[in-house]
């Protein structure tokens, strides 16, 4: 029997953040075993599952499971159940011991990765090197590489989130765009620069400044600011950038000038980051050829 069943009837994004956000509330430190089922009703399918509800999922996994429960899935599509638990491997990562990632078959997926600090400089590499060897030998890139840096070491230089973090990266061939989704349960970016900048009235606020070169928690030495503004100057018309933290969202479309932010009517104790980089925007890299250097 289980203590607590928490119901995800919809795909809807936002939906997602709001029941886990208030479950994450209610939910206590266990004294006793005791089980949480996580129920996905029809509505939620192979086909609308996309890498913020994996990265979201893993995260809300990973604290139930610290505070004592054993966490039980239910699916209405069966197709939805064999991805998780044979595909991109769900289950394996809250076994004896905790590990940070497994390959995936599906050569789409850049598999889950828990992003822990030993590990932050090789994610990006990584990445990298897969979808080169996958999709994208002769494209550069860096800039994708650079992003991905720029938000795992945002993870450890502001989160707090105590190892709950994670990303996962998948290639949408039909929309012939990359989509990634990093997610800790940490602070939350909102809170941090409120913290240091008295004149940020709200977590909207907070969030337009994150992506603006300079702007910092200074949480660690050598911190110079969150990073974002790296990632968002790279944006291209076609991509599309997101972040759910505290009470606010934020969004970029096309580039860093279309701007939103919007408040939502929840705490998300936490950062949210998802994005979609369309293929078209990487250039192809340049290759010299017949060159020596004593000539």
């Amino acid at each position: 029997m289980s203590k607590f069943k928490i119901e995800f009837s919809s795909p809807v994004k936002i939906e997602w953040v709001r029941i886990v956000t208030e479950w994450r509330e209610k939910i206590t430190v266990s004294k006793k075993i005791e089980v949480i089922e996580l129920v996905f009703d029809q509505e939620v399918q192979l086909n609308n599952f996309d890498p913020l509800h994996i990265v979201l999922l893993s995260c809300f996994i990973d604290e139930i499971q610290t505070k004592g429960y054993i966490v039980r899935l239910s699916f209405t599509d069966d197709d939805l159940h064999n991805y998780l638990f044979n595909e991109i491997n769900l289950k394996t990562y809250w076994g004896k011991n905790k590990i940070d990632h497994i390959d995936s078959p599906v050569i789409s997926d850049f598999n889950i990765w828990r992003i822990t600090e030993n590990g932050k400089e090789y994610y990006s590499i990584s990445v990298l090197d897969y979808f080169k060897r996958s999709y994208f030998s002769g494209f550069d890139l860096s800039s994708l590489k650079n992003a991905l840096n720029e938000l795992y070491f945002n993870v450890f230089d502001h989160a707090e989130a105590h190892g709950n973090a994670f990303s996962f990266i998948r290639y949408d061939k039909e929309e012939g765009k990359i989509r990634v989704a990093i997610c800790d349960f940490g602070k939350g970016i909102g809170r941090t620069l409120r913290k240091r900048y008295a004149n940020f009235d709200n977590d909207c606020i907070a969030l337009e400044n994150s992506i603006k070169v300079g702007i910092s928690a200074r949480t660690q030495k050598y911190n110079k600011g969150f990073g974002l503004d790296n990632v968002t100057s790279a944006l291209k018309k076609g991509d599309v950038f997101r972040i759910v933290s505290n009470e606010a969202l934020l969004q970029i479309e096309d580039d860093s000038l279309n701007i939103k932010t919007f408040k939502i009517p929840f705490d998300f104790r936490g950062t949210l980051i998802y994005f979609d980089v369309a293929i078209e925007s990487f250039e192809k890299e340049e290759i010299l050829e017949n060159f020596s250097f004593f000539e």
